[in-house]
């Protein structure tokens, strides 16, 4: 895992290329501390950077940017391809030498010997990297299928310019960013900011699965070689579940090897949910006693798994480790978010994340976490309840739509019961029925099941900006169930965007990999052949992964409810974050962006400060915006 730069001439360049990689690489360094490297190109047309964590072969052997043996490939790797051994037995045996037992040496010897696009169909990882071929005097970007590792890019002064983080590109003579108000609309909405767009006009984020060609004084080419695991024809329609999770579990157990595969000591994150106790087990399994896991718990008992993920590690036997927090603590992590995100992000599980980085890095280089298991096999809640009340909705005439969250408000207080699954459980449909009609007190309850799913991703549930854009993270028609929609969606847009981005900005923050076995090749491709009863079964969430659990947990510990990774976040801007938030939020600070409702975000602040609401969804991604804007644009 590391930092890559870089920039390639496609006019009469103003840029001192190798000057301005060298400063973008620099900047990098907290993601590769072990190493760096920049390398030129004769001519001065190409530059390439690269700031190194080592984690496999930790000699001078796997420097980089690193080179072909025939010379005719350069390339600089962020990131890990797990299957590296299985490609350098297949390039020997075609008589290839390989000099070093590095993944960055076979993937520059499979680029020379292959070519690109047989490579990236062989290749599984994760990874960005940018490999300049000198016959061609053409430089590809790449990202992974699940856009684990980000890759940023740019033109600037006859050049185009790359980065695996923002902070970068400041480095660059006269670069003088404006910002992207579609962008900002997406952050203030949904939390996060969507690829391409990033919160720079003019600077894009490479999308997973894609890459982008740039031949001399041309155009940059973008192209896409894989077009993502869910909606895939399904061959496992006749599996049970049983069946269905001995086969997760053999393909875990197979893949888990690749995982584990490194120089340094590799441990797990372990939040007592399904997700990462099943990594943890086939860990557990694979690697001994000594595999280390880390959990973060909290000091308020009713946001806190610490005791649970306790319980889970003791009947694997791990090497368990748990730091609690408090609101004390928090006040450290919000100072440094501006550092960690150099683009706006408010998913509010940063900072739980942030610290349990921090925490596992004093003790390891990598550690395995359970990202993609909700999205690939059906872990969120609404998952669950979603299609059912839209099925009940849909009944209604179109006149009748906007009104549905009251009629089945009332139906509720009346004791009717509102449908099956969980819906039949008077504590879940009061729960969320009070969700739904908070997120459509101020807009008409839309007429499709994809208007309907993007509301509920809408993370603001109050009006705290006047920006107008058209948002990409619309679900659109898409084909397939309901459930589909929703898991094509969420791994399209929700898993890169927010979810994989917190966990890269975090670790690499503070040097750490983190590994996600679930976005194995082989596991997303088993997933997207299953079909909808194995992802969500009567109101069961990830009945699949539940059962695979089994095998390793007692009930008692599989069937847990889902808490997610979350923290009192409404107590905390009400004590230990009141002053800071209070100082971003004052009318100075709001007026700063005039796009901002500052008397709406005001009246907000006010009563959830008073206790009179809970404001949180609305108001952190207004805190991180400003608290962004104050670190970057002042």
């Amino acid at each position: 895992m590391c930092g890559i730069a870089g920039a390639v001439a496609v006019s009469t360049p103003e840029l001192d290329l190798t000057t301005s990689v060298a400063a973008m690489t620099r900047v990098l360094r907290h993601r590769g501390p072990d190493d760096q490297g920049v390398w030129t190109d004769p001519s001065r047309r190409v530059a390439l950077g690269h700031a190194r964590l080592s984690i496999v072969d930790l000699g001078a052997r796997a420097h980089q940017p690193m080179h072909s043996a025939n010379g005719t490939w350069a390339l600089t790797l962020n990131g890990e391809v797990y299957n590296f051994r299985l490609l350098a037995a297949e390039l020997m045996a075609a008589g290839v030498a390989l000099r070093s037992r590095s993944d960055t040496e076979v993937l520059v010897e499979a680029l020379a010997h292959w070519g690109l696009k047989a490579t990236l169909d062989r290749l599984q990882g994760m990874f960005a990297f940018a490999a300049y071929c000198k016959d061609t005097c053409q430089l590809h970007l790449v990202r992974d299928r699940a856009g684990i590792k980000p890759l940023y890019w740019t033109r600037h002064q006859g050049a185009v310019c790359f980065c695996s983080e923002l902070k970068a590109l400041r480095h660059l003579p006269g670069f003088a960013p404006r910002l992207n108000h579609a962008a900002i609309g997406h952050l203030l909405d949904y939390s996060y900011i969507p690829a391409p767009l990033t919160v720079f006009e003019d600077v894009h984020q490479l999308q997973p699965g894609t890459g982008l060609t740039i031949a001399p004084q041309g155009q940059p080419d973008k192209w896409r070689y894989w077009s993502g695991p869910v909606q895939a024809h399904r061959t496992g329609a006749a599996m049970t579940q049983e069946t269905a999770s001995a086969a997760l579990t053999d393909i875990l157990n197979k893949t888990m090897g690749q995982y584990l595969d490194a120089d340094v000591e590799v441990g797990c994150f372990l939040s007592g949910g399904v997700d990462s106790a099943l990594i943890a087990a086939i860990a557990r399994q694979a690697s001994g006693p000594r595999l280390k896991t880390f959990t973060i718990g909290f000091s308020e008992k009713s946001w806190d798994e610490s005791a649970d993920a306790a319980r889970v590690a003791a009947h694997l036997g791990t090497d368990h480790r748990c730091l609690i927090l408090t609101d004390d603590d928090v006040v450290p992590l919000v100072e440094g978010l501006g550092d960690t995100f150099d683009e706006p992000f408010a998913d509010f599980s940063q900072l739980p994340t942030l610290a349990l980085s921090r925490f596992a890095s004093a003790e390891v280089k990598v550690c395995l976490a359970g990202d993609g298991g909700d999205e690939l096999f059906g872990g969120y809640e609404r998952y669950a309840w979603a299609p059912d009340y839209w099925a009940m909705v849909a009944r209604l005439p179109d006149t009748a739509k906007p009104f549905a969250p009251r009629l089945f408000k009332t139906l509720s207080t009346m004791g009717v019961p509102i449908g099956p699954r969980l819906w039949d459980t008077p504590r879940w449909r009061h729960a969320l029925l009070e969700e739904i009609r908070a997120r459509f007190r101020s807009t008409a309850m839309p007429t499709t099941f994809a208007g309907f799913y993007d509301a509920l991703r809408r993370t603001a549930l109050d009006p705290v900006h006047r920006l107008g854009y058209d948002s990409l993270l619309h679900p659109g028609a898409r084909a397939g169930s309901p459930l589909d929609a929703m898991q094509g969606f969420d791994f399209e847009h929700f898993l890169p965007d927010c979810n994989l981005t917190k966990v890269d900005r975090t670790s690499m923050s503070v040097g750490l990999e983190v590994r996600t076995p679930f976005l194995a090749e082989p596991v997303m491709d088993f997933a997207s052949d299953l079909p909808p009863a194995l992802r969500v079964a009567r109101g069961q969430l990830r009945p699949v992964q539940r059962n695979a659990l089994r095998r390793h947990l007692p009930d008692a510990l599989v069937d847990r409810p889902k808490m997610g990774f979350g923290f009192p976040l409404d107590d905390w801007l009400r004590s230990g974050l009141r002053d800071w938030a209070e100082d971003l939020l004052s009318q100075t600070s709001l007026q700063t962006l005039p796009f901002l409702n500052a008397a709406q975000i005001r009246s907000l602040w006010s009563d959830h400060v008073a206790g009179r609401a809970a404001h949180r969804h609305s108001l952190w991604p207004v805190l991180m915006m400003l608290n962004w804007h104050r670190r970057w644009m002042t």
